[in-house]
């Protein structure tokens, strides 16, 4: 077990601040600091370099943290094996979910099977953006995310599972002057499409290309750096974005939408090696028969539609 100043180190090392390290750990700023300060008057260096700005890793800091990161790991499997013993497998299971998606419209016939199977295990869900909950599942402050297949492919470090597809559409705000005479997505072609930037998503503006190419559509890109941003260019009238149908807007009469006849591939992504028995119970659900593909809850499409391409341009 860490003493009170490591696990405090801990913190601030992961949120990069004192404050939000006072407000994760119910503590005041004064008494992490102090925490913290006694424990360098011990080691007899710094752990952390403080500005007004923010607050890194010193050289030795970067190893105390890695060496107590294992430290806590190894703990936490230890505790997790004890308690396999005693009885049922119990936690918490840490899902990362993007923003702008919504529960309530996912699939989540796993969750239910997987609560169902072990109930003393909590799964808690922390909305980020892509690049984002990468970053926090690499820095095992995730067990688990939900992302597109196109987005992590960029990191060989980490695995993944299917999970399920979903439509994709393009949406404008109801107020938009084609909102009321556009009678399909080829209608907003040569529109502002607000999207992701590469800083925030790996792969979202490369998608929109692919599908764009593959239509023949060309529109202006416009890169933002979270998913709020994008909305209210939307909602303000300023041009369209592609979302899938699993967003919390897709049924929002504030927007307008239009089928792409393209589907987003939603996957499950994990740290690669060996996970923690929690992850590995999760994925065993998930190798169990896979529920169907998120149905369409729109009108059918007329004969002779498009029909969902499966190649080049699934994400």
């Amino acid at each position: 077990m860490l003493t009170i100043p490591e696990q405090y180190f801990l913190v601030v090392a992961e949120t990069g601040s004192f404050s939000r390290a006072a407000q994760q750990l119910y503590v005041s700023q004064s008494s992490v600091s102090k925490h913290i300060s006694q424990m360098e008057n011990e080691l007899g260096f710094l752990l952390l370099e403080r500005t007004t700005r923010s607050v890194r890793l010193t050289p030795q800091g970067k190893i105390i943290y890695d060496t107590l990161r294992d430290e806590v790991k190894t703990w936490e499997i230890a505790l997790e094996a004890a308690r396999s013993l005693h009885g049922e497998l119990q936690g918490t299971l840490r899902l990362g979910l993007m923003h702008g998606w919504c529960i309530a419209r996912l699939p989540t016939g796993v969750f239910d099977s997987f609560q169902q199977r072990y109930p003393q295990v909590d799964i808690t869900i922390e909305k980020n953006t892509q690049k984002g909950a990468v970053a926090r599942l690499r820095g095992d402050a995730l067990d688990l995310i939900l992302t597109t297949v196109q987005e992590i492919q960029e990191y060989p470090d980490l695995d993944y599972c299917r999970a399920f597809h979903v439509p994709v559409i393009l949406q404008i705000s109801a107020t938009h002057p084609l909102a009321a005479t556009a009678k399909s997505a080829e209608d907003l072609n040569g529109m502002n499409a607000y999207l992701l930037s590469t800083e925030a998503s790996a792969g979202s503006i490369r998608f929109f290309e692919d599908v764009a190419a593959s239509e023949g559509w060309n529109f202006n890109i416009v890169p933002c750096p979270n998913h709020e941003t994008i909305m209210t260019a939307v909602a303000q009238n300023k041009g369209c974005t592609l979302i899938g149908q699993a967003s919390a807007a897709s049924h929002s009469p504030k927007y307008r939408c239009f089928e792409t006849g393209h589907i987003m591939r939603m996957v499950y992504a994990w740290n690669a090696g060996t996970p923690s028995r929690i992850v590995e119970a999760f994925l065993n659900e998930c190798t169990q028969p896979p529920a169907p593909p998120m149905q369409e809850t729109r009108p059918a499409r007329k004969p002779g539609a498009k029909l969902p391409k499966a190649s080049g341009t699934e994400l």
